[in-house]
């Protein structure tokens, strides 16, 4: 039999970051864009102008990694899963990942909101623990079936988001690169200390973090730096740091 996972993640960067990682660690293949995720019903559309779902396949099995356009929208792609689960118990999704920024965050506080979510979703879960299968119990036709929900907000030790974890993992591969990412940081700091020197641009911490992110990458990889941002990403072999391991490790242990 087969099982049918998704991924939810906030932006693109993560889509090609996972299946990149996925593909490398655990032989998941991305398939034809006209193939299905199913044959019995099609994934909602919640955020038109910044969805992006790949699916990916390994040998039955099928996943799918959904950025649904931001943290706001997780609600609408997790109650239309929750829709096809109820409507089609037999083929239902067995897994949900719930990837998401901590920002400034507590994580208890992140997964409290996700808790909210769900709640308010008609999912019950007396607790949700980070980076660990929950469980959720639910009754289709007399039936009962259990699909199995994982949040994992990141970074674990630290606030941030994926960028965050991203830098550290270049920087922990040598003296080298770990020069470089502070410089890089010093650089994008210089636009705000001693005073803001910019009105039009880097108005928000998240688009800061990018920005830092950004130029650890083209410093790291000049000959591809007008390359699109997602070749620019799969310059670095992900699959073999260790904070990336530690973060989505879990990935390849149920997948």
């Amino acid at each position: 039999m087969s099982n049918r996972s998704i991924i939810l993640c906030e932006g693109f960067d993560e889509v090609y970051i996972l299946g990149y990682y996925l593909f490398k660690t655990n032989g998941w293949k991305r398939i034809a864009k006209n193939k299905k995720f199913s044959e019995y019903y099609s994934l909602p559309k919640v955020n038109p102008r910044n969805q992006l779902i790949e699916i990916y396949e390994k040998m039955e099995d099928r996943l799918a990694i959904w950025s649904v356009g931001g943290k706001d929208s997780f609600s609408k792609a997790i109650q239309g899963i929750k829709e096809i689960n109820l409507n089609q118990p037999e083929y239902a999704i067995n897994q949900i990942f719930i990837i998401q920024d901590r920002d400034s965050n507590e994580i208890k506080e992140t997964l409290e909101e996700i808790r909210v979510t769900l709640d308010e979703i008609g999912i019950k879960l007396a607790e949700l623990k980070n980076n660990t299968l929950n469980s959720w119990n639910f009754e289709s036709e007399g039936e009962n079936y259990t699909t199995n929900i994982i949040p994992i907000v990141l970074p674990f030790n630290e606030q941030g988001a994926i960028e965050t974890i991203l830098m550290r993992a270049i920087s922990e591969s040598s003296e080298e690169e770990n020069y470089i990412v502070n410089e890089a940081n010093k650089y994008i700091e210089r636009f705000f200390i001693p005073e803001v020197k910019l009105n039009k641009y880097l108005k928000h911490q998240r688009e800061i973090l990018k920005a830092r992110f950004s130029a650890v990458i083209s410093v790291t990889n000049p000959d591809r730096s007008t390359a699109t941002f997602n070749t620019l990403l799969m310059s670095h072999s992900w699959e073999e740091k260790e904070e990336i391991k530690k973060h989505f490790g879990l990935l390849n242990t149920l997948l």
